[in-house]
């Protein structure tokens, strides 16, 4: 899980630090910044996977736009600014990536790294074993030049050196990576833990903004899998699901479907007595009748919620996403024991999220005693530039009731609200 986000040069973000857990929320005024935040992030993301292509990054949930125009504009010559975005995961390995662009026609980014390891470096490729069979092998001395040069950009292998300890005294010495590859790879071995892929953390990242008409259509996949940014691929993904009998994934959407009082129960069945496959949701309120409800005749607001739960359950969706504007189609009320659920599902399932909301509601969903949830403020300074400010749980005066973070929002009393009017 990654532990802090600094995005520098984006948009209206000139330099914003972030110190993330695992449930995120942020709240603003619109325009404030919060979109261009969770795109830095899923900029990087696309870096780290080796897909920066335009087609890719809207895929991703990134709205595209001319190079000079993702980059701040607050001084003169700033179109050539490149994007930075740095990050710390638990083990405290940063990671700094830096994005260029030469604003040239159909030019696409170009991503420079330092720190922790890039997608690139695959040990399970260049792992000893397989290099002490096929040193001799021209191909594999070739790729061993291509991985000892990526080396070089994380670790100064010109200048390497070993200490070793004894009883005696303790040694340093160089180690020959061209004469001496097994010494090369036990330091490898040591220095493994810095080597972590920095797209184990982001190369999947996403920002979600699921759409009726997507999520309706199940025939529809993504350009992205298991799901794309508006929902589509959900049929497919729940297919897999009950077709893999995934019993926990399963229990867990169903838990959250709980949350409609009319809900009883739902299934994905291998066959269906028209032969066309499809979802069958059964309401209590009808149970009589013997009717069953589909894809096609529940209601926006269920099929959101069954999108939330496949995302948070499912081993095959990203670990770390962002969802844009969580409170889309749903009930205040049930906004905030969503929130709830799904701040659970995260925990269970080993997943990370940021998600941008103006529903007061999902902010009382939110347990900010429990510092993996965290609460953010997006605004503009006055010369316009996104700041980012954590909320701490209001305090109380003795004797008084807690005060709900919803009725402290609107108030004013968190900030993010428009000062215009």
């Amino acid at each position: 899980m990654l532990t802090s986000v600094k995005i520098r040069n984006y948009k209206s973000i000139e330099s914003v630090p972030l110190d993330l857990g695992r449930i995120n929320v942020l709240i603003g005024e619109n325009g404030a910044g919060k979109s261009n935040i969770l795109e830095a992030i899923a900029l990087a993301g696309a870096a780290s996977a080796g897909k920066l292509n335009n087609e890719f990054l809207a895929s991703r949930g990134i709205r595209v736009a001319d190079p000079q125009l993702m980059r701040p504009a607050f001084a003169d010559g700033t179109e050539n600014t490149p994007i930075e975005v740095d990050l710390v995961d638990g083990s405290g390995t940063s990671y700094e990536l830096e994005l260029n662009n030469d604003n040239a026609p159909y030019s696409q980014w170009q991503c420079s790294f330092n720190g922790g390891s890039g997608n690139w470096i695959d040990f399970d490729k260049f792992g000893p074993a397989l290099l002490a069979e096929r040193a001799k092998n021209e191909s594999i001395k070739n790729d061993l030049s291509i991985f000892i040069n990526t080396l070089d950009s994380i670790i100064e292998l010109n200048s390497l050196e070993e200490t070793t300890h004894n009883d005696n005294a303790n040694k340093t010495h160089r180690i020959d990576i061209g004469g001496d590859l097994p010494v090369f790879f036990e330091f490898l071995k040591k220095e493994a833990p810095k080597f972590t892929k920095i797209s184990d953390h982001i190369g999947g990242f996403i920002i979600y903004s699921p759409e009726n008409t997507s999520l309706r259509l199940f025939e529809r996949d993504g350009q992205v899998e298991p799901l794309g940014i508006n929902g589509e691929g959900l049929f497919k993904l729940l297919s897999v699901i009950f077709d893999g009998d995934d019993l926990q994934a399963i229990d867990s959407i169903r838990r959250g479907l709980r949350l409609f009082g009319w809900f009883k129960n739902f299934d994905v069945p291998k066959e269906t007595s028209h032969g066309r496959r499809g979802i069958q949701v059964h309401d209590r309120f009808v149970e009589a009748t013997n009717r069953i409800l589909d894809q096609k005749s529940v209601n926006e607001g269920f099929l959101f919620l069954l999108f939330y739960g496949a995302l948070f359950s499912s081993k095959l969706t990203p670990r770390f996403f962002a969802i844009d504007n969580v409170d889309a189609s749903l009930n205040p009320k049930l906004c905030q024991h969503m929130v709830n659920y799904l701040g659970k599902l995260a925990k269970e399932n080993g997943k990370q999220v940021i998600m941008t909301t103006h529903n007061p509601a999902v902010l009382d969903g939110l347990n900010l005693d429990d510092d993996d949830q965290r609460l953010f403020v997006v605004s503009r300074a006055t010369s316009g530039r996104t700041k980012v400010r954590r909320i701490e749980k209001p305090r109380t005066v003795d004797g008084a009731p807690p005060v709900r973070l919803s009725e402290a929002f609107l108030r004013g009393a968190l900030g993010g609200l428009p000062k215009g009017f």
